[in-house]
C-alpha cells in the first residue's frame, strides 16, 4: 500500500509541477490572443467570432461526453497494464466519435443550406458577408478537431497532463505569430480569415500530436483505422449517460451566455463579458493546473480502497481553493487598471460584472473540487440532478436578471444556479467516502 500510495502522489506531483512551466507560457499567449485579436478585427468583430465559438462548445459536449465516460477505464487498464484492453477502449471510442461527428457534420450542413444561421448567430445585418459559407466550413473543421481532441483525455487517464499543456502552449503560440504578423505588415484580416485560422490551427496542431503520441509513447494501444470502422467495435457500448448530461448541462450553463448577450444587447458586450471572464478565468487555469491531474488518481486510489489518501488531497485542495481566493481578491481590487493596460486601452466595464464574475469563479472551482472526485469514480447522480435543473433554470433566469442587471445579471444568473452545488456536492461526496472500507 506504501509503494503504492508513493507511485501514484510522485506521479501527481510530477504532474502538476511538469504542466506549471507550460500552463504559464499557455496564459501568457491566451492574455496576447486577446489583446492582438481585437486590435487585429476589433471588438465588434471578434465578439462576432466569440459567439460563433460558443455554438461550437456546445457540441464539444459529445466529445468530452465520451471521453470521460471511457477515461475511468483507461486509467484502470492502464495502472493494471492491460495495454488490450486500452487499445479496444480507444478505439471503441474513436468510433462513437466518428459516428457523433459525421452525423453532426451531415445534419448542420444540410440544415445550412435551408436555414441561414446569419439571424440566429448574428442579429447585426449585414454585420458578416458570406456567413453561411464561413459556417459550413468551420463547422466541418471544428467537428474534426473534436474527434482528433480524443487524445487529451487518453494523456490524462494516463498521468499525462503535462503533456495536454505542452499541445495547447504550442497551439496557442502559432496562433499568435499569425496574429502578430498581422500587426507588424499593418494587415486587418477579414473575419472569415481570422475565424478559418482560428478553426484550422487547432486541428492540425492535435492532428500532428495523434501521430506522434501514436508512433512513440502510445504506440502499444495505437488504434487500427480499420478496426475502429469494424462492426464487431461497438462504439456506444459502456458510455456513461450521466457524463453526456453533466456535460451537455455545462455547456448550457456557460455558453448561452454569449448568443443571449449578442442577441439583447450586442456584440461589444460579447467582447467586454470575454474580456472579464479570461481575466477572472486566470483564476481557474492556476486551479485547475493542480486539479487536473487528481482525476486519474481519485480513480487508482479509490479502485485500490485508499480512502485515506483520497481524504488528505480533498483538504490539500480545498486549502489552495482558500489561496486562489485571496488571489482573486486582489484581482478584483486592481481589475479596471489591469485590463487597461491587458487590451491597451480602455474598456467599459461595470463594477457588478467584475464582482459577480469573481463570485462565479470561487464557486466554478470550489465545486470542481468535489465533482473531480465524484466523476473519477462515476459517482454522478447528485450532480447530474442538480445541472439539469440549473440547465433548465439559466436561460429565462439570465434573460428576466438582464433587464434589471444588464450583462452582469446573466453571470449573476449563473452564481445562483452554482449555489446549490456548492453545498450538497461535498455532501454526497462525504457520503461516497463513508462507505469507502478504510
Amino acid at each position: 500500500m506504501l509503494k503504492g500510495l508513493e507511485t501514484r502522489s510522485n506521479k501527481l506531483n510530477k504532474n502538476i509541477l511538469g504542466s506549471g512551466i507550460y500552463k504559464a507560457i499557455n496564459v501568457f499567449f491566451s492574455l496576447l490572443i486577446v489583446r492582438f485579436s481585437i486590435q487585429s478585427i476589433g471588438e465588434e468583430q471578434y465578439g462576432i467570432w466569440l459567439t460563433l465559438l460558443a455554438f461550437f462548445t456546445w457540441f464539444s459536449a459529445f466529445e468530452v461526453g465520451i471521453s470521460n465516460s471511457l477515461r475511468n477505464a483507461v486509467t484502470l487498464f492502464f495502472a493494471k497494464n492491460k495495454l488490450n484492453q486500452v487499445k479496444d477502449t480507444v478505439q471503441k471510442g474513436y468510433k462513437a466519435l466518428l459516428v457523433t461527428y459525421f452525423t453532426l457534420i451531415s445534419g448542420l450542413l444540410l440544415l445550412s443550406l435551408f436555414t441561414d444561421f446569419t439571424s440566429f448567430l448574428v442579429p447585426q445585418k449585414g454585420a458578416v458577408e458570406s456567413f453561411n459559407t464561413l459556417f459550413q466550413i468551420t463547422v466541418v473543421v471544428y467537428f474534426i478537431h473534436f474527434i482528433l481532441f480524443f487524445l487529451h483525455n487518453l494523456l490524462l487517464a494516463t498521468h499525462n497532463a503535462k503533456a495536454t499543456y505542452f499541445i495547447t502552449a504550442i497551439q496557442n503560440g502559432v496562433l499568435l505569430l499569425g496574429l502578430i504578423f498581422c500587426s507588424i505588415s499593418s494587415y486587418t484580416p477579414s473575419l472569415f480569415l481570422f475565424c478559418l485560422w482560428f478553426s484550422t490551427l487547432p486541428l492540425m496542431v492535435w492532428a500532428v500530436a495523434s501521430v506522434y503520441y501514436y508512433s512513440n509513447d502510445f504506440k502499444k494501444f495505437r488504434p487500427s483505422f480499420l478496426q475502429v470502422l469494424d462492426k464487431k467495435t461497438k462504439a456506444f457500448s459502456g458510455l456513461k449517460r450521466d457524463f453526456f448530461l453533466i456535460q451537455i448541462c455545462t455547456l448550457v450553463l456557460f455558453s448561452t451566455d454569449n448568443i443571449i448577450i449578442m442577441n439583447f444587447i450586442g456584440s461589444y458586450e460579447v467582447t467586454a463579458y470575454n474580456v472579464t471572464f479570461k481575466y477572472f478565468n486566470l483564476l481557474i487555469i492556476l486551479f485547475n493546473l493542480v486539479l487536473l491531474p487528481y482525476w486519474a488518481s481519485f480513480t487508482d486510489a479509490y479502485g485500490k480502497g485508499d480512502k485515506q489518501w483520497i481524504v488528505v488531497n480533498i483538504k490539500k485542495l480545498m486549502l489552495f481553493w482558500l489561496g486562489t481566493a485571496v488571489v482573486g481578491l486582489v484581482m478584483l481590487v486592481f481589475a479596471s487598471d489591469v485590463l487597461k493596460i491587458w487590451i491597451g486601452k480602455a474598456l467599459e466595464v461595470d463594477f457588478l460584472l467584475l464582482l459577480f464574475m469573481f463570485a462565479s469563479v470561487l464557486l466554478i472551482a470550489w465545486n470542481s473540487i468535489f465533482a473531480y472526485f465524484l466523476n473519477s469514480v462515476s459517482q454522478t447522480k447528485v450532480q447530474t440532478r442538480l445541472l439539469i435543473i440549473a440547465a433548465i433554470v439559466n436561460v429565462p433566469l439570465s434573460i428576466y436578471l438582464l433587464h434589471g442587471f444588464q450583462v452582469s445579471g446573466i453571470i449573476l444568473a449563473t452564481c445562483i444556479l452554482l449555489l446549490p452545488q456548492a453545498i450538497l456536492l461535498p455532501i454526497e461526496c462525504n457520503s461516497v467516502l463513508k462507505k469507502m472500507e478504510v
